[in-house]
């Protein structure tokens, strides 16, 4: 059982965008694999690339482990993307809140601003009684001296 047999395991939870025949990609690859990057082969399959490289030493156990780490990596990822979709829904629904109140904000500063309007004009009517009520009392005072003399 000294046979060496080669194993591919496909490394999850790794993606890389862009052209796969792409020296920048290739190089991306490598480097965060820390492999050489002339070892890296770029193999496509019915418009799928696949890379392979014999620098990536793996044995089985250390496969199983990235494999379990990758499933690890996608469940945290799948609860963070729900977690934001929350987030996101609380959001939009807080943003609703707000332009609703800003709305009435609005509202009640235009409706402020009538009253102010309308208080002014009060005023302004109510001086010009208080002043026509001072003429009176002034005339009727006049009128009282005159009869009295």
């Amino acid at each position: 059982m000294d046979q060496k047999k080669q194993i591919y395991v496909a490394v999850p939870a790794f993606k890389v965008s862009g052209d796969a025949m792409d020296d920048a990609v290739l190089d991306a690859f490598a480097e965060s694999m820390e492999i050489d990057v002339q070892k890296v082969k770029v193999l496509e399959n019915n418009q799928n690339f696949f890379v392979f490289s014999d620098e990536i030493n793996m044995d089985l156990a250390t496969a199983s482990k990235q494999i379990e780490n990758s499933r690890n990596l996608l469940v945290n990822y799948d609860k963070s993307v729900h977690y934001i979709t929350k987030l996101i829904r609380r959001y939009d629904t807080t943003r609703t809140k707000c332009i609703d109140v800003n709305q009435e904000v609005t509202a009640l500063k235009t409706k402020n601003e009538e009253l102010k309007q309308k208080l002014l004009e009060l005023q302004k009517e109510n001086a010009k009684r208080a002043e026509a009520v001072k003429k009176v009392e002034d005339n009727i005072r006049i009128l009282a001296q005159k009869s009295q003399k």
